[in-house]
């Protein structure tokens, strides 16, 4: 794995300045050149599934999860006055399975939802694209085509700090208005059928949108975060404005600044 990073802000107050970094990495490749070409003394030849004489990778052998994954964050802090300031974030990620895998392994997908990404839908909960499930079992099938999460993501956020009140019980009380936007996809090799597959021609309809508001109590060691936010737009209900009111806000909780 390779990743590249510029910081010119303060990583606890993100007050100035930005924050750039890119990844990419190789993986499952160690384990299935070992596999494929270590050598087994006869004895134990075939005993060990997986595990083949030189030259190998024959009927037992294990399927290993090869892929290659990108990933950036950018973030960046505008100051407006010594009490406001704008902070921006933009986030792309893609993964591709290769070799003899058809899926990207499940911990190294995308996911979108939560306190620290498109807050206006839970952890993991928006995605992949506009599918939708019948139940929840539905979205968890067979290992190999397990559809939840992505190997395309695509986010973006915008939010405005305002210190209303400084050292009440020794902290700042900051203001946040914000608005996020963004969803994960099926990449072209997935299984998991045609729902959540990303397409250039539909994929700006189904990106998510949310916005709402925030308080945080900052300390000089510490920031705590309540935010409530609404969803704008839901790609999997196309043509509602506001799909679940203003009475249903959705509750995120967290520890340090959300980017």
């Amino acid at each position: 794995r390779y990743t590249l990073r510029s910081f010119t802000t303060d990583p606890f107050r993100r007050s100035f300045g930005h924050s750039y970094e890119a990844s990419w990495e190789l993986g499952g490749n160690l384990g299935y050149l070992l596999d494929r070409f270590v050598w087994t003394p006869g004895t134990v030849e075939g005993s060990i599934p997986g595990l083949g004489v030189l030259g190998g990778g024959g009927a037992n052998s294990t399927i290993y999860r090869q892929y290659v994954r990108f990933a950036m964050d950018m973030r960046r802090y505008v100051p407006l006055t010594g009490r406001s300031l704008v902070a921006l974030q933009g986030v792309l990620g893609a993964a591709h399975p290769v070799g003899q895998s058809d899926v990207v392994p499940f911990d190294r997908r995308f996911y979108s939802g939560g306190a620290s990404s498109v807050r206006a839908w839970r952890l993991r909960e928006l995605g992949p694209g506009s599918a939708t499930f019948a139940s929840e079992a539905d979205s968890l099938v067979g290992e190999g085509t397990n559809i939840l999460g992505g190997d395309i993501k695509l986010e973006a956020s915008i939010e405005l700090r305002t210190t209303l009140i400084r050292s009440l019980l020794d902290a700042d009380w900051i203001l946040a208005l914000f608005v996020d936007a963004g969803n994960v996809w099926l990449g072209p090799r997935n299984p998991g059928g045609p729902q959540g597959r990303f397409r250039i021609d539909e994929f700006p309809g189904e990106i998510g949108v949310g916005s709402g508001f925030g308080l945080r109590l900052a300390w000089e060691f510490l920031i705590v975060r309540l935010d409530a936010a609404y969803k704008v737009h839901d790609p999997r209900r196309q043509g509602e404005f506001l799909p679940d009111g203003l009475s249903e806000p959705v509750l995120q909780f967290g520890i340090g600044h959300t980017f």
